[in-house]
């Protein structure tokens, strides 16, 4: 029987090209660009909000939760906000998630946008980092609604993680 924790995704850095480019393209790249990052094994995690594990198929690209660089030192995308970070991206990308309570009996779960961000905060308050996941669980309820695609049956098939 798994534990009802968030375990951290093993996640890999997509490569950033800079060859070739000038001092002052690097630095607009530096100062703008948010890193893409790919899953490289399934991430399965225990969902309170839907209370049920969930699962998070390997190579889902994706770039963390989107904290000005400015902040990076108080919430660091990478850091603590890591662990609510995947699903939420996940989330916000296809309109929901794969339940895996059965092995071989994967189902999709839609989850609107709220429920979402929700989750998101239930995870921090899992792993004890309810702070940090407040501050950035309110600038997604802020300015997080650009970013949210509706579900969409093509957006959630079982193959598409892209």
């Amino acid at each position: 029987m798994r534990e009802n924790t968030a375990q951290m995704p093993v996640v890999e850095p997509l490569p950033l090209d800079l060859t070739g480019l000038k001092w002052w393209q690097k630095l607009t790249i530096w100062l703008t660009y948010r890193r893409q990052w790919r899953l490289v094994q399934d991430y399965e995690f225990w969902c309170p909000i839907i209370d049920d594990w969930c699962r998070i198929p390997a190579g889902f690209i994706f770039d963390f939760a989107s904290v000005p660089k400015l902040l990076y030192s108080i919430l660091n995308p990478t850091g603590l906000l890591l662990a609510g970070s995947v699903p939420h991206d996940f989330i916000y990308r296809h309109g929901g998630l794969w339940t895996c309570s059965n092995p071989g009996e994967d189902c999709f779960v839609r989850i609107t946008r709220k429920r979402a961000d929700r989750i998101f905060l239930a995870i921090g308050e899992m792993i004890g980092a309810g702070w940090a996941y407040k501050s950035a669980w309110l600038m997604l309820r802020l300015f997080g609604g650009r970013s949210y695609l509706p579900p969409t049956v093509a957006r959630h098939q079982k193959n598409s993680i892209g």
